[in-house]
């Protein structure tokens, strides 16, 4: 439990400036970097199969969101209701369910935003949740969030974002 906590307290330290440059000047770019690194570790705590982790970082990404306008974040309505089911629930299948309505609203918003400042892959686990699971990663590498140690490796790169 020690560990966990540490960890999480890590992630919250940290992963805000894992992804992406900070520009002072876009303060939307600023923004968008912001929620994907929320997203990110969301999606690696549902790696680890750590539902509560994935609940207490949802509510932060939650409380970034919930407050923005449509005209600051398309999607964000969504965003925020898939954030919501993931951090008021501590069933890891009800997590991951909604970690992919969550990927499947910020893949939008990425393809209208353009630019992230940094490559994102979407990949895709065709077994994940019946018809098909999509995530988001920093690396090529597959690691899915689906199945945790069970199928880690299981999916593949379908789309890139720069």
């Amino acid at each position: 439990m020690k560990k966990l906590f540490i960890s999480l307290i890590l992630s919250l330290i940290f992963i805000p400036g894992a992804f992406g440059q900070h520009d002072r000047h876009h303060e939307e770019n600023n923004e968008m970097v912001e929620i994907i690194n929320h997203y990110l570790s969301i999606k690696d705590a549902l790696i680890e199969s750590n539902p509560g982790a994935a609940a207490l970082l949802a509510d932060v990404l939650y409380n970034k969101v919930k407050d923005l306008t449509t005209d600051e974040l398309k999607n964000g309505v969504l965003i925020t209701r898939h954030a919501d089911r993931i951090r008021s629930s501590t069933n890891l299948n009800m997590q991951r369910i909604a970690l992919n309505g969550l990927t499947l609203a910020l893949i939008e918003t990425l393809k209208d935003y353009g630019e992230t400042g940094s490559t994102l892959y979407q990949q895709y686990c065709s077994m994940a949740l019946g018809d098909g699971g999509m995530w988001l990663s920093v690396s090529e590498k597959i690691n899915n969030p689906y199945y945790g140690q069970d199928m880690l490796m299981c999916g593949e790169t379908v789309d890139t974002f720069n």
